[in-house]
């Protein structure tokens, strides 16, 4: 029985799987950033709350 090859075989599925988890969690980083630095100019350009900002509510009673 060759335990050291089927435990290098295993060791390397959990690299795999850490590496490319770390590459998918960048890879949702990097759209999340974009999308907001997105949202962020477009609120500029239309003369719009800045999405960092606060939201203020004013309730209008009719």
């Amino acid at each position: 029985m060759n335990l050291e090859g089927e435990y290098n075989g295993f060791l390397v599925q959990w690299i795999e799987l850490l590496v490319s988890t770390i590459i998918i969690i960048l890879i949702v980083e990097v759209i999340r950033r974009r999308l907001i630095r997105l949202d962020d100019q477009r609120a500029r350009r239309h003369g719009l709350q800045d999405a960092r900002e606060p939201i203020a509510f004013r309730i209008i009673h009719v």
